[in-house]
């Protein structure tokens, strides 16, 4: 089991992640969205660092970005580009490229904040 302090030390890491993939959006030809979402992650890592409170906010963001991933998968996943092209390129190389990795931001959301969110529950949170 990890400990409070590993996990909130982790969380301040996530949150520039989260922070930084926010600020990288102005690109992205739906740049507000993105921005939210992992503009939203990275507050709440933030606050769960400094420790506050962040239980509601968390889940309910886990919630959302799983189901969001879900419907992206379902609804815009079409055949699975070769892993070279996922993680070898910075710029996107297809409409396949991008759902893959906007599915993975998404996982990633939902389960860092399921983490903190189950973490702060077990814990005293001092």
């Amino acid at each position: 089991m990890v400990s409070v302090s590993l996990t909130r030390r982790l969380s301040l890491f996530m949150a520039g992640l989260f922070l930084f993939a926010a600020a990288v959006q102005h690109n992205d030809p739906d740049p507000v969205r993105w921005g939210v979402l992992y503009g939203s992650a990275g507050v709440c890592s933030f606050l769960y660092w400094k420790g506050l409170r962040v239980r509601f906010a968390v889940f309910a963001l886990a919630l959302l970005s799983f189901t969001w991933a879900l419907a992206l998968a379902v609804g815009e996943l079409p055949a699975f580009p070769p892993v070279g092209e996922l993680i070898g390129r910075y710029a996107m190389s297809g409409s396949d490229v991008e759902v893959i990795r906007e599915i993975g931001g998404l996982v990633l959301v939902s389960i860092w904040m399921a983490v903190i969110g189950l973490r702060e529950d077990r814990s005293s949170h001092t």
